[in-house]
């Protein structure tokens, strides 16, 4: 049996932790317009709410949307200090397999916070980008 050893792999109980978190979310907050067509828009234009629960159910709605419109305004919240945000920002960018993202999520492996890594590591890794991830088998 061979060991897979990685300055990351250790560190994915830890994001389960926050997966929890962001998967607790219930019911429809009524985020969307009456039109199907301006349901991302409308999402985008909510991400600037002060209120940090109803911004992570935006973050994670976008993330499973699959549009790629949602890709910069998601990059810009990278920069949040709010690290539930800012690895809920990780990880929709991870769904919505934006190739523009990667840039900016490489450095993020370096981060002095271990669960920014390791959502920056499965993000990069559902991009299908190798780059930057140091595993040894």
């Amino acid at each position: 049996m061979k060991i897979i050893k990685s300055k990351f792999l250790p560190l994915l109980l830890i994001s389960s932790v926050l997966l929890i978190q962001f998967s607790s979310f219930a019911g429809d907050m009524s985020l969307y317009s009456s039109e199907p067509e301006d349901k991302i828009s409308n999402l985008i234009e909510r991400l600037n709410t002060k209120d940090k629960l109803e911004k992570k159910h935006i973050i994670k709605k976008l993330g499973k949307s699959l549009d790629r419109r949602a890709a910069n305004p998601l990059i810009r919240l990278l920069k949040t200090d709010d690290l539930g945000i800012k690895c809920g920002v990780i990880s929709a960018l991870g769904n919505l397999r934006e190739r523009q993202a990667v840039e900016y999520l490489i450095p993020l492996l370096e981060d002095k916070i271990t669960l920014v890594r390791v959502y920056a590591a499965e993000a990069l890794g559902k991009l299908g980008e190798s780059r930057g991830l140091d595993i040894t088998i």
